[in-house]
């Protein structure tokens, strides 16, 4: 952060505000970008009938997931995920539903 804020400035922190980095022309995904990447999963997922499927991800694209299941946007800082945590995400009879959230080691 320290080094991307000395290289941006005031850019960079606002762009960390909205988890898109986009505006600073380097290569990136966009929020909305990975908001369409998770909700295609999702929709994928569904049509995985009896299946148990594990996703290995960061941090942004489970809670841009989430956001989908929830109803909220992306990133809306209603939720927060640490890296290297686990959630479980169900669907049943026609529904998404979070069973476990960012369960992380204790350390």
């Amino acid at each position: 952060k320290e080094d991307m804020t000395k290289i941006y400035g005031q850019m960079y922190l606002d762009c960390r505000k909205k988890f898109d980095y986009a505006p600073l022309g380097i290569a990136c995904e966009s929020l909305a970008h990975l908001s369409g990447r998770a909700g295609k999963l999702l929709s994928w997922a569904e049509k995985q009938e009896d299946a148990r499927i594990c996703v290995v991800s960061h941090a942004g694209f489970i809670l841009a997931a989430a956001g989908h299941v929830l109803g909220i946007e992306p990133h809306s800082h209603h939720l927060s995920c640490d890296n290297a945590s686990v959630s479980a995400f169900e669907f049943k009879n026609g529904k998404w539903k979070i069973k476990l959230w960012n369960l992380a080691s204790d350390e």
